[in-house]
């Protein structure tokens, strides 16, 4: 009988939406990063609790962790009054929504980033997936472009889902791709953008720590090489929060030893986003202001 061939290691990051949305959430964030659970975050530059974390952030070491810009253009915007996700994704498909405005939305919040840290994000995002959407994608493009050189220009956050999830795992994921993310892909790439793979951990926020387990086993097995699996714990419950219940679960299973375990039945490395890509992670540059 011969025996079963050894399944290659494949390299995938594990990334965290939302530091800066409470406190909960960034200390999650925080304790994960530093036990090297995690391996990037994106920063909500308009949260509530984001300047609290800016000093801890200065000090994190440079090869610790990727850190993103979450862009925000529903909860809490810098530039623009809060908005719904459906309010939202029906002036983008309906053509209406205001280039002048998206734009300068996008710089404001990449300002605010650079002037708190001093340096580009190592990635860019959308809480909601909205930087994906009609022109949103095509603002961002035209202001990383003019923005960044091409060594300080982050990765972008890739929303296609892995071929090898089960079809069941694959509907909400799919239809998050399907509002824009193989146009992203399309126009990320063909203008020299680095970009994950694939997008793991969709799911309807609705299970508790061991239904969470249990995808987290799906994800990691139908894992690729170069994917992102992104999540969103938090240690504390916020009244304010939606999906406060799935946080926390998110949570219990990210600390406990039963994920190092899921990762080496799987065979998978976990490591920084730019590390897997192959892309020197930004500088700071003189012309970012690093302010109180």
């Amino acid at each position: 009988m011969m025996d079963s061939p050894i399944r290659p290691t494949r390299r995938i990051c594990l990334t965290a939406d939302d530091f800066g949305l409470h406190a909960g959430v960034d200390t999650a964030i925080r304790e994960l990063v530093e036990a090297r659970r995690l391996q990037a975050f994106g920063c909500m530059v308009g949260g509530r609790s984001w300047r609290n974390q800016i000093t801890w952030l200065r000090a994190l070491h440079k090869g610790d962790a990727d850190i993103g810009l979450h862009l925000d253009l529903t909860e809490f915007p810098l530039a623009h009054p809060p908005q719904g996700l459906g309010r939202l994704l029906a002036q983008a498909y309906s053509g209406q929504l205001d280039e002048r405005s998206v734009r300068t939305e996008l710089r404001r919040q990449l300002d605010t980033f650079e002037h708190a840290l001093g340096h580009a994000p190592d990635y860019l995002d959308g809480h909601q997936h909205v930087h994906q959407l009609p022109c949103v994608r095509d603002q961002l493009m035209e202001e990383l472009g003019s923005r960044y050189t091409p060594g300080e220009r982050p990765w972008l956050r890739c929303t296609v889902p892995s071929r090898g999830l089960p079809m069941r795992l694959r509907f909400k994921a799919g239809v998050i791709a399907m509002l824009g993310g193989r146009k992203l892909r399309r126009l990320a790439t063909g203008q020299g953008y680095a970009m994950n793979s694939a997008l793991l951990g969709v799911y309807g926020f609705d299970q508790p720590a061991s239904g969470y387990q249990r995808l987290l086993g799906h994800w990691l097995s139908a894992a690729p090489d170069q994917a992102l699996l992104m999540c969103h714990p938090a240690t504390l419950a916020d009244s304010s929060d939606p999906i406060a219940q799935a946080r926390l679960a998110e949570y219990q299973v990210l600390a406990s030893p039963v994920f190092l375990d899921l990762l080496a039945l799987n065979r998978i490395e976990t490591m920084p986003m730019h590390h897997v890509l192959g892309l020197p992670r930004s500088r700071p540059s003189e012309t970012f202001r690093v302010g109180p």
